[in-house]
């Protein structure tokens, strides 16, 4: 009980006069630790961050008062939400950060920006298009020739919108496009399934169809709609008149044949 106590006295002087420890050695700050310098890739534990290769309860932080981010004294910051601070319960963050782990950091992909998440409404900032729940730069721009149609159905200068597709605009009447409403098209052109195109037999000519007023090409007879070459050519002796009722030179139109004129 004796050297019990001479021990416990030695010890206590020893304390007293700074012999259990050399007064030259610095205690170490504990790398990661609150105030304490960030580890070599500017890391620090969990609710910390990184300022100035020291490690500190980040801005916004739950405080006791004093400032040190750590209302329960237990050293872990007890902050949510904030940089460096645990999620909220629904693994969200404030607005810029985002949670990975259960811990808030930087938001590395901004919601919304290309190459990061569409919005809830599958749509994303101005320029991009959500595909796949990704942003992306659109390899079809809307208004564009072969690309959608913008929402109300137009697209850019000289393009028509059809099917919801920017196509090269195509004048009604014209080759390759659609007849006009009466199923006609522009002059030489013939309205075939819709489309107006050159037409293989064009109209009034030899073996074709006559015209609409059941004429022909000049020489040429309209007989059951289609124009031939007659066998009687018109307006001579003894054949057909001219549509005016009319024929050749010292001939008349006598119940539609051209006969001799009648001599005084």
């Amino acid at each position: 009980m004796k050297q019990t106590w001479l021990w416990l006295g030695a010890f206590g002087l020893g304390v007293l006069f700074g012999c259990a420890e050399p007064p030259e050695q610095e205690i170490s700050c504990p790398v990661g630790k609150n105030l304490c310098p960030c580890d070599e890739l500017g890391l620090c534990e969990e609710g910390l961050t990184c300022e100035d290769d020291t490690c500190v309860f980040p801005e916004g932080a739950e405080t006791s008062g004093d400032g040190d981010g750590d209302p329960t004294g237990d050293g872990d910051g007890d902050c949510v939400g904030a940089l460096g601070c645990a999620c909220y319960g629904n693994l969200t963050c404030d607005e810029g950060l985002e949670c990975q782990e259960d811990t808030c950091i930087e938001d590395q992909c901004p919601v919304g920006a290309e190459g990061c998440a569409c919005y809830g409404n599958m749509s994303c900032d101005m320029g991009l298009e959500c595909v796949e729940d990704e942003c992306q730069i659109p390899s079809c721009v809307a208004g564009a020739e072969g690309c959608a149609c913008y929402p109300n159905d137009t697209c850019d200068e000289g393009l028509m919108c059809e099917a919801e597709v920017c196509v090269t605009a195509c004048p009604a009447g014209s080759e390759g496009c659609a007849c006009y409403g009466n199923m006609s098209c522009d002059a030489e052109l013939a309205c075939e399934d819709g489309t107006c195109a050159v037409p293989v037999c064009p109209e009034g000519s030899e073996g074709c169809a006559c015209y609409g007023n059941m004429t022909c090409d000049g020489g040429l007879s309209c007989v059951d709609e289609v124009c031939v070459m007659p066998l009687c050519p018109i307006g001579e002796l003894g054949c057909a008149c001219y549509p005016n009722m009319t024929c050749d030179a010292e001939l008349v139109c006598n119940n539609d044949v051209c006969e001799p004129e009648a001599m005084p």
